[in-house]
């Protein structure tokens, strides 16, 4: 098994590496904004009527041992400071524009990872999201464009709909079977399916395992939590990647720019590339000089600033929390 994980892994890169050279710099559109409601979307669950299976997974297919798992493939970006100064970059710029292919696909990672394709992990789990999670179709994921993006849903044609809507947070992506049959498809956790039933009736709704439901994009709110910036394992003195989480109004991410406050007069705002869901990065080439504020834009263009959030003697897996966010 391990083997052909590692023959997938190596297919997959090659994959993605020749979709970058056929394809370059394809910009990324966001969904339209949505005013009411729209009926044309699906919502399943493959778990049991009970609940029991993969709140916080999403794919619901268990394995030999009952539990379930979502085996996701991304590409570590990282660039070796020698490299780029022996200028084997095509283009050694901040970030790729129109037109342009940084080979940036150095490694590829398969892992198992709770909490899906937009990076939240066990805090799916966890209040503020307490598992109220979906994952979304192509056309609302949209390359992790759309993860924290939240959403009203509601049912109305099975006997235990109550016709009230709940609201969900993307935190995944659903990219193949039922979430392909229609413009629009949350894959809801169990909780999140159950909560759109009648008192009493979660099971016999969840026991459907597939609805036609109304759905239509709203603000998020966190109930006064602020932006939180958590540092992957994997950062380093010349290298930053953080998983950005809790942003109100939007939930989605335009932009991300990083200010070096430790180099002085010499900081400047230097754009992030998003690395995957709702990770982003940024290879500096030099070592890094903290403490680090943070500029976010929404996908409304609205922006906030997280002045000096990421400390100069930051430590990679720590959570660091802002005391700001967007209004909603």
């Amino acid at each position: 098994m391990a083997t052909e994980m590692v023959l997938l892994c190596r297919f997959v890169a090659f994959v993605a590496a020749l979709a970058c050279l056929l394809r370059p710099g394809a910009p990324v559109e966001l969904h339209r904004k949505l005013s009411g409601w729209s009926d044309d979307a699906g919502a399943t669950w493959y778990g049991a009527a009970t609940g029991a299976g993969s709140d916080g997974k999403l794919d619901a297919r268990p394995d030999a041992d009952g539990r379930t798992a979502r085996v996701n493939f991304g590409p570590i970006f990282f660039i070796p400071p020698a490299w780029e100064k022996k200028e084997f970059l095509t283009n050694p710029s901040p970030g790729p524009g129109p037109g342009t292919c940084t080979p940036f696909f150095l490694f590829l990672f398969c892992c198992c990872i709770v909490g899906g394709a937009c990076g939240y992990q066990n805090a799916v789990d966890q209040p503020p999201f307490a598992s109220m999670i979906a994952a979304g179709s192509p056309s609302i994921f949209l390359n992790g464009k759309g993860c924290g993006s939240c959403y009203q849903v509601k049912c109305t044609g099975h006997a235990s709909c109550s016709g009230s809507p709940v609201t969900v947070v993307l935190t995944d992506e659903c990219p193949g079977g039922a979430c392909l049959d229609e413009p629009v498809h949350f894959d809801l956790s169990g909780t999140a399916f159950g909560a759109m039933a009648k008192p009493g009736q979660a099971d016999q709704l969840r026991s459907a395992g597939r609805l036609r439901i109304q759905y239509t994009r709203v603000p998020c709110s966190w109930n006064g939590m602020d932006i939180a910036f958590k540092v992957d394992a994997g950062s380093n003195a010349n290298y930053l990647a953080v998983l950005i989480e809790y942003e109100s109004g939007d939930g989605e991410l335009r932009s991300v720019e990083l200010m070096q406050r430790g180099r002085g007069g010499a900081a400047a705002w230097t754009p992030m590339q998003q690395s995957w869901g709702a990770v982003w990065r940024y290879n500096s080439g030099a070592t890094l000089q903290g403490p680090f504020s943070v500029r976010l834009t929404s996908g409304s263009g609205r922006t906030v600033v997280a002045s000096d959030v990421i400390p100069a003697g930051w430590t990679p897996g720590a959570t660091y929390r802002s005391v700001v966010n967007f209004s909603n």
